[in-house]
């Protein structure tokens, strides 16, 4: 699966083995690509690429759950380590030293050269973009702090503004109440609209693996 690059992840490397799946393996090397964001451990500053205007670059769902985490709804993530080759999660990055030199884990994928793997630390968000339950609590948020919500469709696209600040817009409503949030906040942002699209359908399709967005 994809490791993150090119998304805005920031990586704490350590050279470690792995310890165990918490994901069934159909959908483990799925998952990271559209569900799971790293940040900084010191400050939780998101370290998304911005562009040559400064924007930030907004090139998945993850990201953008992120941002809304953090700058909106103040989000306490639930945090734990992976590694890069067969994503095995640990608790904590101690446990994760513990188990670099342990062969019991490095049996799991005889074929990788565990002196190589990386591991990272990984924090998730509630699935603002897909989940309405979610969204509704950044509103709650986003309302106390700039204004109530106005949401309203045209010409096929669904616009978002708090108060008398600018309005955003996308295919979905979540999309467009996240860009809004941000947009409330004074970010400024560049989004790659037809990913987030992609990412969202395939969200849709994933009840079927007995996965939630959450996860």
């Amino acid at each position: 699966g994809d490791d993150g690059e090119g998304f805005g992840f920031a990586r704490h490397e350590r050279r470690l083995s792995g310890i165990h799946h918490r994901c069934k393996p159909e959908v483990r090397s799925f998952i990271p690509q559209i569900l799971w964001i790293v940040f900084r451990a010191e400050n939780k500053q998101l370290l998304t690429p911005v562009n040559e205007s400064n924007q930030i670059r907004i090139a998945s769902i993850a990201e953008l759950d992120a941002l809304i985490g953090v700058h909106v709804a103040g989000e306490t993530p639930e945090v734990y380590w992976e590694d890069s080759h067969g994503h095995f999660q640990f608790a904590t990055e101690a446990e994760a030293l513990r188990a670099i030199t342990d062969p019991y884990y490095q049996q799991f994928l005889p074929d990788v050269d565990w002196s190589k793997t990386v591991v990272r630390e990984v924090r998730i968000y509630s699935p603002y973009c897909s989940d309405a339950s979610a969204v509704w609590s950044a509103v709650e948020k986003a309302s106390t702090a700039h204004g109530p919500l106005l949401i309203w469709r045209e010409h096929g696209r669904w616009h978002a503004a708090f108060g008398s600040n600018a309005d955003a817009e996308a295919r979905t409503p979540n999309v467009a109440i996240c860009l809004a949030a941000l947009t409330a906040c004074k970010l400024k942002f560049d989004v790659n609209h037809d990913r987030i699209d992609s990412q969202i359908n395939q969200i849709a399709a994933m009840p079927s693996l007995g996965v939630s967005p959450s996860n």
